[in-house]
């Protein structure tokens, strides 16, 4: 019995990421802390790249939120396929 495995899909390419206005932004995110009672607020872009920080985030392990998003986008990417 040959053991069927499924083809690897290639990648989604989402295009290269928009730009965004640092400036514009920090506003946007300082209302979004205010308004869900966050204590802090990590803004990155679908690289991974962190472009916003605002509050408390000392006490956020930025290693381990990065691999639980990083699966959790992954399996996104398939289930819209």
């Amino acid at each position: 019995m040959v053991e069927e495995r499924p083809e690897a899909q290639p990648e989604i390419d989402l295009g290269p990421v928009p730009p965004i206005d640092i400036n514009k932004i920090h506003s946007l995110v300082d209302d979004l802390m205010r308004d869900v009672g966050a204590m802090c607020v990590i803004l990155a872009d679908r690289t991974g790249r962190v472009m916003i920080e605002r509050g408390a985030t000392g006490y956020i392990d930025r290693e381990k939120l990065s691999v639980i998003l990083g699966h959790y986008l992954r399996v996104q990417r398939i289930l819209a396929r």
